[in-house]
């Protein structure tokens, strides 16, 4: 692109201090255009990860609903590890 320039010298092909505020010009719009597509994308991917840590949360609830459902139905409470079951002990003679 050339750019005449009008002075008291008469008429200059862009000069060189003209030519750079253009090109910086130009730089700050195209580093604003890419920061601002970087923050986009960065609160896109939080809201995924928000989504994601709900949906496991829930999945987590039911999980936890089942396992007390279950136990309840054979009358023990399981711990956290499926492996350690903790059988209700009632004595002879007593009733639940």
């Amino acid at each position: 692109m050339i750019v005449a320039i009008s002075t008291k010298r008469g008429s200059q092909l862009c000069s060189s201090a003209a030519c750079a505020l253009g090109i910086v010009v130009w730089f700050i719009a195209g580093m604003a255009l890419l920061v601002s597509g970087i923050i986009a994308e960065a609160r896109i991917d939080t809201r995924m990860a928000q989504f994601i840590t709900f949906r496991a949360q829930a999945a987590a609830a039911g999980d936890g609903a089942i396992n007390l459902a279950l136990a309840e139905q054979e009358g023990c409470e399981r711990a956290v590890n499926p492996v350690l079951i903790v059988c209700k002990i009632t004595r002879l003679g007593q009733d639940r």
